[in-house]
């Protein structure tokens, strides 16, 4: 969850729900006011736009995303495989609990609403993750491609798993958890 101690982290958090839950077309300003309990002008002073909004809840979930994903001192140590499947597990693990930001990253972060220079920007939050990457492409354990490709393949099977875990199309074990964080493996390595 989003600290909700200040107004703007009440806003995010009411905007992420309502973005969601509404779509962003549908969510208005002022019903933004109206479930944060926060009056329109103060959002005005946090927010120019409602783009910005926008652009504030994708960063918000991008920092916090890579909090959670962040290697400990001990994780780093840990071989490259290792480091992978921990990664990977992280992302799994951070959107299965905050569902709701797995659903706005998912739904809006390539579309038109976000920059290329704001998703390159947000980068930064995860750079654990394309720095993890660009090691495996420079010591042969990845196929040798972009790392941006690499990264939304990555992604992709995240998103796979969670969908149809969120969307209950059927009980996901372990098991098939760990089957698709094995498929990626194997579909960006040589061996």
């Amino acid at each position: 969850m989003i600290n909700t101690t200040s107004k703007r982290a009440i806003l995010l958090e009411t905007s992420l729900e309502l973005f969601v839950d509404q779509g962003i077309q549908k969510t208005s300003m002022a019903l933004i006011s109206e479930k944060s309990q926060v009056a329109v002008g103060t959002i005005y002073h946090h927010f120019k736009s409602k783009e910005e909004l926008i652009e504030g809840v994708y960063l918000e979930i991008l920092e916090s995303l890579g909090k959670h994903i962040a290697f400990t001192h001990e994780e780093e140590q840990l071989d490259f495989k290792s480091r992978f499947d921990l990664l990977w597990r992280k992302g799994y693990d951070y959107y299965t609990q905050f569902p709701n930001r797995f659903r706005f990253h998912d739904t809006y972060s390539y579309s038109p609403l976000i920059s290329n220079q704001l998703r390159e920007y947000a980068r930064g939050y995860y750079q654990v993750a394309f720095d993890l990457i660009q090691e495996g492409i420079r010591e042969g354990m990845l196929i040798n491609t972009n790392p941006v490709l690499i990264m939304r393949w990555l992604y992709n099977s995240l998103s796979t798993i969670i969908q149809i875990k969120l969307n209950h199309e059927f009980e996901v074990t372990e098991d098939m958890v760990s089957t698709t964080l094995e498929m990626a493996w194997k579909s960006l390595t040589y061996k």
